[in-house]
């Protein structure tokens, strides 16, 4: 019984990673309809910020059929070096919607500090596979590196989704509310990852906030007509 329960926990989480993969797969094929490639870097940015997730159906398919899982080095591998590619995507979005003039210089910092992590990143996983332990100081660093991108994605997120709520545009308003519901959604399921370890909490979690985050920017038509239909009315009205 106790071997189902993993099983059920790859299938829950390899169901929710491919929510996530669709989602951002579809962001990104915006793209061929409007010709921007804030599609592109956003889908890619999704993609690999879910990177966080994906040992658990990994580890929890080894349990099932092995009773053993991933060695620490390549779980902290496949767990963390995409992250900060994802990040910068999204900034590189975010700078081209938001903040052009200031572009170039937000993308040399972040990358810089970007590329900082990934070093210390590589360099402590070398020396745990040579001491067989993690020096604490280089994992308090690496901890704090990754705390400040989740602070940098939810920030930046929710303030992007509050230009959206305060335009004139009904979609638009509607987007950004999904948006800013998205991102808090993504903080409280990145907490409950690092505090509860029952799958069902934070995939319940997740993959609402990666729904959420998809219609944020591919909005159903049925409300688009709907919300267009209403503006309609309200300017007769006035």
């Amino acid at each position: 019984m106790y071997d189902y329960y993993f099983l059920l926990e790859f299938i829950v989480n390899t169901i929710a990673i491919g929510i996530f993969f669709y989602v951002g797969i579809r962001i990104a094929l915006r793209y061929r309809e409007f010709k921007r490639r804030e599609f592109i870097f956003v889908g890619i940015a999704v993609i690999m910020m879910s990177e966080l997730f994906w040992i658990f159906p990994i580890n929890s398919f080894l349990v099932f059929i092995s009773d053993s899982v991933l060695p620490y080095v390549i779980q902290a591998f496949i767990t963390n070096i995409g992250l900060p590619i994802g990040i910068f995507f999204w900034l590189w979005a975010i700078t081209d919607l938001m903040y052009k003039e200031k572009q170039k210089i937000i993308l040399i910092i972040s990358g810089v500090y970007f590329l900082s992590y990934e070093v210390l990143l590589i360099l402590s996983l070398i020396l745990v596979h040579i001491d067989g332990q993690l020096n604490p100081l280089l994992y308090a660093i690496l901890i704090i590196f990754v705390l400040s991108f989740l602070l940098i994605v939810v920030i930046t997120g929710i303030r992007f989704g509050y230009e959206n709520v305060i335009a004139e545009s009904p979609i638009n308003r509607l987007q950004g509310k999904l948006m800013i519901i998205a991102f808090i959604l993504f903080s409280i399921g990145c907490i409950l990852v690092l505090m509860v370890h029952h799958f069902l909490i934070y995939t319940l979690i997740l993959t609402p906030c990666f729904i959420l985050f998809y219609f944020s920017f591919v909005l159903p038509k049925r409300i688009k007509m709907r919300l267009l239909r209403r503006e309609d009315k309200e300017v007769y009205i006035d």
